[in-house]
């Protein structure tokens, strides 16, 4: 059997048995991704009580330690499911203080990022496009670059505003290994988050009757506009080296006409 001028090789028995059983550990993975995401969800629900913010910051007043678990188990299910942007669990993590939030923030990160890579290096595309469409994985394959790869993350994740949990998925598809992914991403994810857990404990403040909303509405202002400026800084790598594939491509069609 041939496709677009290539023979197409029939599986052998071992290799449908393979791929059949891949198939299912990644469905697998994928509810008990979804299981302990409802989980989560409702023991964080009964702990706040649904008011958001300010129930965070009563509870952070009454038993920081409660607080530090559930502020953890929230960032992490928002690493691996991006269900919230990051940026607000992070201010959410202030109300520890910025020193104890930024640390919280780390070390949650880190761990949610290394579980990510587990599951992408053990089970490949099939898991990262049943939680991510193909397309939006493919717009970033500048990241299987190896020349460009390390500095292109390290800048990738240092500025706000780009999609770092897609782009966790995308690296897990790479040879990048996880202590070297988390040695990156670590450095450069700090200023960000020191930002937003500095807004945070400021927030905790104004509740508290202690500081003023000026500085705030000027940190979050300036963190929007970094937003802002590092998303469309990424969409023009994005779009240049997809440019550069398409011209490739159509060379290489050309040659072989």
């Amino acid at each position: 059997m041939k496709k677009n001028g290539k023979e197409k090789r029939e599986l052998t028995a071992e290799e449908r048995t393979k791929r059949s059983r891949a198939i299912k550990l990644i469905c697998l993975a994928v509810g008990i991704l979804a299981a302990l995401s409802v989980v989560g969800y409702i023991i964080i629900q009964s702990i706040l009580g649904g008011n958001g913010f300010s129930s965070i910051i009563k509870l952070a007043a009454e038993n920081p330690y409660i607080t530090a678990v559930v502020l953890a188990i929230i960032n992490f299910f928002q690493v691996v499911i991006a269900f919230i942007p990051g940026e607000i669990v992070e201010q959410a993590c202030g109300v520890l203080g910025p020193i104890w939030g930024t640390l919280l923030c780390v070390a949650s990160t880190a761990c949610a990022s290394a579980f990510v890579l587990f599951l992408v290096k053990k089970f490949g595309r099939e898991l990262v496009y049943s939680v991510y469409p193909k397309e939006k994985i493919d717009s970033i394959s500048f990241l299987h670059d190896p020349k460009k790869r390390n500095t292109l993350t390290l800048f990738l994740f240092f500025i706000p505003g780009t999609p770092k949990d897609v782009l966790t998925y995308a690296i897990g598809l790479t040879d990048m290994s996880i202590p070297l992914y988390l040695a990156l991403t670590t450095f450069a994810r700090l200023p960000s988050i020191v930002m937003s857990t500095v807004s945070g404990d400021w927030i905790k403040d104004m509740a508290n009757g202690r500081g003023g909303l000026v500085k705030i509405i000027l940190l979050n202002a300036i963190s929007l506009v970094l937003c802002g400026i590092g998303y469309l800084i990424y969409m023009l790598i994005a779009k240049k080296h997809n440019k550069k594939v398409e011209e490739k491509a159509k060379i290489t069609e050309i040659e072989e006409k």
